[in-house]
C-alpha cells in the first residue's frame, strides 16, 4: 500500500502576479526584483502542481487496485466458481461444440464484422479466470475444430493466423474438424498475405478428420473476382504435399475443378469415405466438375436437393465401385422432385450399393413425384444386393411400390407414404 503524506502549505491563495502589478502603481526601478519574485512564484506553483497530480495519479491507482480487489472477492463468491472441474469440463465440452453450418460465428477464426461478440470460443472461456485458463488449456479437443471466413479482410490478418496457430498447438495431435464459410474476394490481400495464411492451413491438412465447405456456388463471370478454396490451395507457393486422412466431407454446388485442382483435390480426398453434397440449381455439376473422381475410396453419398434444379442434363452413368450407401434428400418446401431424382439415378451406376434411402423432408403436393422407371433401371443396371430401402413421405402408387418390391426383394421400409388416394400408410 502507498502512503500519501499531508500536503504543505498551499500557495494558491498568494495573489497572482498579474493581479500584484496591476494593484499599485510600480517605479520602474523596481520592476527587476518584482519580476525575479514572480518567477520564484511561478516555480513553487510548478512544484506544487507537480506534487497534486502525484497525489492524484497515486489516488486513481489506488482505486483501481481496489476495484480490482473488490471484483476478484465478487467472482470467487460466484456459485459457477465452486463447480468441481469434472463438471466445468463437461460444460466447456458442450459450449465448444463447431455448431450447424448456418451458424457462421461458432468457433470462428475471422468472423465477419456483422457476426462480432457472438458465439463461444476456447478463447472466449480461457479468458474469464485462471482456473478456468488453466482447464481449458488441458482440454486439447476443445481445439480440435474450427471454422474460418474467406469473405472477409481479416481472414489474412496476423490476429487470424496467429489464432490458427494457437489452435493447431493447443489441439495437439488430435484430428481436426474444419469449416470453411465464404469466398475468397481477389485482390483483398496480396499474393504473399493469401500465400502465406494457405501455407499455414494446409499445413495442418494431415490431421484433417473432416472437412466442410459451406461456401455458396460462385456465378458464372465472378470467377475473375470470387476465388473458392479451391482456388486458394492453388495459390502460388503453397505446397500440398503426400495424401491426408480426410474421411468425411461436406459441400456445396460442387465447383468446377481444372486439371491442377483435380490433382489436388485428389491428393486431400483420396480417403473420403464419406461424401454430402447440397447441389444448388445446376445438379449436373455433381458429375462434370470432377469432384466424384477424385474420391477413389468413397463409401457414403448423400445428396440433398434444397431447390428445385433449373438444369437436370441428361449424362451418361457414373460407375462408383466402393459406395455402399444412397442417401437422397429432398429439402425444398414447393415444386417436384421428379426430374431431378430421374438424372440422378440416371447418372450412377453402384454395384456394391447395400443401403439407399430416399425421403422428402415435407409433404410435396405436386402428383407424379417418383420416378419409378428410372429407379427400376438404376437396380437392375446396378446388380446389387440392397439390403436395406428406406422411403419417407414420398408419392407413389401402390403398383410402382411393388415393383420396387419385386426388384429389391427385400423389406422396404416405408416412413410415412403419401399414396394418392388420399390415406396414409404407415411403416411397413
Amino acid at each position: 500500500m502507498f502512503m500519501i503524506q499531508g500536503p504543505p502549505p498551499c500557495i494558491c491563495h498568494h495573489p497572482h502576479p498579474q493581479n500584484r502589478a496591476l494593484a499599485v502603481p510600480v517605479e520602474s526601478s523596481a520592476l527587476p526584483h518584482l519580476l525575479s519574485d514572480a518567477q520564484r512564484d511561478l516555480v513553487v506553483f510548478d512544484m506544487e502542481i507537480k506534487r497534486v497530480s502525484h497525489i492524484l495519479s497515486n489516488l486513481v491507482k489506488g482505486r483501481e487496485e481496489t476495484q480490482e480487489y473488490i471484483d476478484e472477492l465478487q467472482m470467487r463468491l460466484s456459485p459457477v466458481l465452486r463447480l468441481p472441474s469434472e463438471l466445468l469440463q463437461v460444460i466447456f465440452t458442450e459450449a465448444s461444440f463447431l455448431g450447424p453450418r448456418e451458424d457462421i460465428a461458432s468457433k470462428n477464426l475471422c468472423v465477419p464484422d456483422k457476426f462480432l461478440g457472438t458465439g463461444i470460443t476456447p478463447l472466449n472461456l480461457a479468458g474469464v479466470c485462471h482456473r478456468w485458463r488453466d482447464i481449458i488449456l488441458n482440454m486439447p479437443h476443445l481445439w480440435s475444430s474450427f471454422s474460418l471466413s474467406l469473405d472477409t479482410r481479416l481472414l489474412t490478418s496476423p490476429q487470424t493466423l496467429h489464432k490458427l496457430k494457437l489452435y493447431l498447438e493447443r489441439s495437439e495431435y488430435l484430428p481436426l474438424d474444419v469449416r470453411i464459410h465464404g469466398n475468397y474476394f481477389i485482390r483483398t490481400a496480396t499474393n504473399e498475405e493469401i500465400s502465406r495464411f494457405m501455407s499455414a492451413l494446409i499445413a495442418s491438412a494431415q490431421r484433417w478428420h473432416s472437412l466442410d465447405i459451406a461456401s455458396p456456388s460462385i456465378h458464372a463471370g465472378w470467377d475473375t473476382h470470387v476465388a473458392s478454396l479451391f482456388d486458394l490451395l492453388n495459390t502460388s507457393g503453397v505446397v500440398v504435399p503426400g495424401t491426408y486422412p480426410i474421411r468425411t466431407l461436406a459441400l456445396n454446388e460442387a465447383p468446377y475443378l481444372d486439371s491442377k485442382k483435380l490433382q489436388i483435390s485428389r491428393t486431400l480426398f483420396s480417403n473420403v469415405t464419406t461424401l454430402k453434397i447440397s447441389p444448388g440449381l445446376k445438379l449436373h455439376r455433381v458429375w462434370s466438375t470432377g469432384i466424384l473422381y477424385a474420391m477413389p475410396s468413397l463409401e457414403d453419398l448423400t445428396i440433398e436437393l434444397a431447390c428445385v434444379p433449373d438444369e437436370v442434363l441428361a449424362i451418361n452413368s457414373f460407375t462408383m465401385l466402393k459406395i455402399r450407401s444412397l442417401t437422397i434428400i429432398v429439402s425444398f418446401q414447393r415444386g417436384n422432385p421428379h426430374d431431378a431424382l430421374a438424372v440422378l439415378f440416371d447418372g450412377f451406376t453402384l454395384p456394391a450399393l447395400s443401403s439407399l434411402t430416399l425421403k422428402n423432408e415435407h409433404i410435396l403436393r405436386p402428383k407424379k413425384q417418383w420416378p419409378g422407371q428410372e429407379v427400376v433401371d438404376f437396380l437392375v443396371r446396378s446388380g446389387c444386393d440392397l439390403e436395406k430401402l428406406e422411403l419417407s413421405q414420398i408419392q407413389m402408387s401402390e403398383k410402382e411400390f411393388e415393383e420396387i418390391v419385386r426388384v429389391t426383394s427385400t423389406v422396404v421400409d416405408r416412413r410415412p407414404v403419401n399414396w394418392p388416394g388420399g390415406h396414409k400408410q404407415e411403416s411397413v
